[in-house]
């Protein structure tokens, strides 16, 4: 993995960690990845609605984005030993802040 890359990453969690409490509350949404890709439009409506947006203007075109997704098949990706030792060594705040585990090898 490019370390530039890893370090950008880094940097950037890092100061969103740091900062994100100074964020108002009805200007920012965490999702989590697995939620969002099993239920998107749920997920979405969610978002709207911690960020004080109404979402039925947006219900249409999002859900039928979402059917058109249907058919996507996601790329796999494998990471040896050493990868993964280099994304745990510094990106494992962010792992254990947001519950992800290690990938499997």
């Amino acid at each position: 993995m490019d370390s530039v890359i890893v370090q950008v990453y880094e940097s950037l969690v890092k100061r969103l960690l740091e900062h994100k409490t100074l964020i108002p509350s009805d200007r920012f949404s965490e999702v989590q990845f697995e939620v969002f890709e099993r239920q998107p439009l749920v997920e979405l409506e969610r978002i709207y609605r911690e960020l004080g947006m109404t979402f039925e203007s947006a219900r249409g075109p999002c859900s039928q984005y979402a059917d058109l997704q249907q058919r996507y098949v996601k790329n796999t990706y494998s990471f040896d030993e050493t990868e993964l030792s280099k994304i745990e060594r510094h990106w494992g705040f962010a792992l254990e802040q947001w519950c992800y585990s290690r990938a499997p090898i």
